[in-house]
């Protein structure tokens, strides 16, 4: 007997067997125990992840002769599915059946009765391959069906797919299957071929497989054609995969400043036939776990890093450069997308990781840096009030009256500024509130005060709060918006520990406490009384 692929040997032929998909199992169970068929599905998710092998046990269920447990398995009509010669299953791919003609030829043979079973059913597969004149070719069929039709349509891609087709659907979202599912049918299938596994070669296979069944299948009947039983040490060298340690080791010769330990250890894993993709997508889940380490000191949340190896890095690295660093990762992948030398591209990336400055570093640098931007980027005006280059500091009972008289209906006054950013980028005279607003938040807001938030961004604290800069922002507000409001921005840090502090308010003194605004600006009419008052009755002319 020729050997059959362990994805088809093993697709599930009832609905005990589908992993990971439990709430469309339920709703479909449901609609045929109940009798509540819809005459069109839409099954939308990623590959591999069931939207085929469901679409076929829901058609044999429909047509299953048993009373209870469909689809049964037994009876002639399952047998017949199963043994793929039942008639009135039909499946097409619409990527090679996607002109008007071949939709014509389905609605056509749609109007004949089933010659075995209740139901004829079409599982339309890639459905958003259909050209615009095929899809509107099946528009009024897909409506108002016979009535011993069903339609089953399935795709990756549902945004390609033309409103008036979802609109006639009920429409089923597939997700990827979690690693805890994948790994309990890995161990199934193994137990059933009989097979030696280690527990950490199943999370390598996972892993790779990133939620998708069919890849997890595969990739085990790769493995299992390499040896018998599955070794971590043999699917680390066949995948061309790193070990958490070598990629620990490359991260601490990264941030050490190594950086010809490293490219040569790069290199040398490039030649042998790493995936360099993966490793990136490695090293993101690295900092993220120590990113989540960092801000919350659990370990249970953890996916990569167990304890140990999360404290052994997070003595190394801030929040700040953590963040930079999957930014800088993230960037990477996309450049690997557009087609870029990757291993120059991941070289670049080890001297970018190796540069980024740490929080305590852009502190002791930004107020130089900043002082001379805004002296280039702004003259000063003349009816600017004279400040001193410093910033605006504000005390935490300060912040705390503020969070006090705050409401939601202040904030969502205020929200508006948002809807309209984006239009200040194209005017160069409001570029610069742009860059200061376009990555903040309001987090509390009265009658008197607007405060900002930015998650990770502590030099746009800085700029925001530096007093020329956060003038001329409140000089804006009031007139481009009409706010009459000071501005002050916060990070993460004060964010929380004001926070903390409000549930104690009471403990604080706030009475009395008021932040003044800056000065209104004179308008023109003020300026020709002023001008009047000294030097007579004279007329002001424009320039």
């Amino acid at each position: 007997m020729p050997y059959q692929v362990l994805y088809r040997k093993y697709r599930p032929k009832t609905f005990l067997e589908v992993v990971g998909q439990d709430h469309i199992v339920k709703t479909l169970k449901n609609a045929i125990d109940n009798d509540k068929i819809s005459h069109a599905y839409l099954f939308c998710g990623p590959r591999g992840t069931g939207k085929t092998t469901i679409a076929k046990l829901f058609a044999k269920a429909l047509n299953c002769l048993s009373s209870e447990d469909r689809p049964c398995g037994e009876c002639p009509n399952c047998q017949a599915m199963n043994e793929g010669s039942f008639p009135d299953v039909i499946e097409l791919d619409a990527a090679s059946n996607n002109s008007v003609e071949d939709i014509r030829n389905i609605v056509e043979n749609a109007s004949y009765r089933p010659l075995q079973g209740r139901y004829k059913v079409y599982i339309l597969d890639e459905v958003h391959m259909l050209s615009g004149s095929a899809a509107n070719a099946l528009l009024k069929t897909l409506e108002e069906p016979p009535a011993h039709v069903i339609f089953i349509l399935a795709t990756t891609d549902p945004q390609k797919i033309i409103p008036t087709i979802l609109s006639r659907c009920q429409r089923y979202n597939f997700s990827k299957v979690s690693d805890t599912d994948m790994k309990r049918r890995l161990e199934e299938i193994l137990k059933k071929e009989g097979l030696e596994y280690e527990a950490p070669s199943l999370d390598i296979i996972c892993d790779l497989a990133d939620g998708c069944v069919r890849d997890a299948l595969s990739y085990l009947d790769e493995a299992l054609a390499y040896s018998e039983g599955l070794k971590t040490s043999e699917l680390i060298e066949m995948f061309g995969l790193l070990t958490l340690d070598k990629k620990m080791s490359l991260i601490k010769d990264i941030k050490a400043h190594r950086l010809d330990d490293a490219l040569v250890e790069v290199r040398d894993l490039y030649r042998k036939g790493i995936d360099i993709k993966a490793l990136t997508q490695d090293l993101i889940k690295i900092f993220k776990d120590l990113l989540i380490y960092k801000e919350t000191g659990s370990i249970d949340l953890l996916s990569v890093l167990d304890k140990k190896r999360a404290q052994e890095i997070a003595t190394l690295y801030d929040t700040h450069s953590i963040l930079s660093s999957i930014d800088i990762l993230l960037s990477a992948l996309d450049a690997y997308r557009k087609g870029q030398d990757v291993l120059s591209s991941f070289e670049v990336v080890i001297f970018k990781l190796a540069n980024i400055k740490e929080e305590a570093e852009i502190k002791i640098s930004k107020t130089t840096v900043f002082d001379e931007e805004i002296e280039i980027e702004r003259p000063k005006k003349k009816e600017d009030i004279e400040l001193d280059l410093d910033e605006l500091v504000l005390t935490k009972e300060e912040l705390l009256s503020v969070l006090k008289t705050a409401s939601k209906e202040e904030k969502n006054k205020d929200l508006f500024i948002y809807e309209d950013l984006r239009e200040l980028s194209f005017d160069p005279k409001k570029r610069k509130y742009f860059s200061l607003l376009k990555d903040t938040e309001i987090f509390a807001d009265n009658k008197d005060m607007i405060i900002l938030f930015t998650y990770s961004n502590e030099a746009l604290v800085h700029q925001i709060n530096d007093k020329m800069n956060n003038q001329e922002l409140y000089y804006f507000l009031n007139d481009e918006f009409g706010i009459d409001k000071m501005v002050y921005a916060i990070n993460k840090e004060v964010r929380d520990d004001i926070a903390r502090s409000f549930r104690h308010i009471d403990d604080y003194d706030l009475n009395g406490i008021v932040i003044e605004r800056y000065p209104k600006k004179e308008g023109k009419k003020d300026l020709e009384a002023k001008l009047k008052e000294v030097f007579g009755d004279v007329e002001v002319m424009e320039d």
